[in-house]
């Protein structure tokens, strides 16, 4: 019912910050089930998810999401050697490969590490020890042997939790204001079955009168008439 009603009252459309749209190729690659979802259809999603499930989700894309800030980067500031991320996201010991352009010959590869503390960097090459890594400006800077990525991991997460969260919310609407804005629409008798059906769109009038409903009806009746 969520996206239903998300659908009436904003046409479908997430308004996501162009430099944020890494962050969401992020998401999409944590899970391949999401692989070809529109940001829509991923917020509907994420919306099915408890806050403690999305913060795990936050912390697994934060990774991926660096891995394409980096290679991003890389790529417009060098001309003779680009990077790739591996095609798997479960690729063991690295994430990314450094290439030379005239030879396709492997120059580096390395795992990024966005992170606050170190015990990752020694996990890591504890059990992949000829692996580079490049890791967040918080721990690079405490390795002689790790390369500093030039993001920070405080900056990574915060854009990951604002997309997650704008996409999240968006589509996650309140139980009272759901079933208030379909007893609106019911009221409106064949109007509003035209606005369901998608031959007819609600005005701004008409949004802003079924966003300030705060009178719920039954979840009965919801059902009833949505089914019937």
């Amino acid at each position: 019912i969520s996206g239903v009603i998300y659908a009436l009252l904003s046409g479908n459309e997430i308004d996501i910050a162009p430099e944020n749209l890494l962050a969401i190729e992020a998401l999409k690659r944590m899970n391949n089930e999401w692989s070809d979802y529109s940001d829509f259809e991923l917020g509907v999603a994420l919306s099915d998810y408890s806050s403690e499930a999305l913060k795990g989700v936050a912390n697994n894309a934060k990774g991926i999401y660096h891995e394409l800030l980096f290679v991003e980067e890389f790529n417009l500031q060098n001309v003779q050697q680009q990077a790739r991320i591996f095609e798997k996201t479960n690729e063991p010991g690295a994430d990314i490969q450094i290439y030379s352009v005239e030879t396709g010959d492997i120059i580096q590869e390395a795992q990024l590490k966005a992170l606050q503390d170190s015990s990752g960097i020694y996990h890591h090459f504890d059990k992949y020890p000829d692996i580079d890594v490049i890791a967040t400006n918080e721990i690079a800077s405490a390795f002689e042997n790790v390369q500093n990525s030039g993001f920070s991991n405080e900056e990574i997460t915060a854009d990951m939790n604002l997309v997650i969260s704008q996409l999240s919310n968006d589509n996650t609407v309140d139980l009272a204001t759901e079933t208030a804005a379909i007893s609106l629409l019911i009221s409106a008798g064949q109007e509003a079955i035209e606005v369901l059906n998608g031959r007819k769109e609600l005005n701004d009038a008409g949004k802003q009168t079924v966003l300030n409903v705060s009178v719920a009806t039954s979840s009965t009746l919801i059902a009833s008439y949505l089914f019937s």
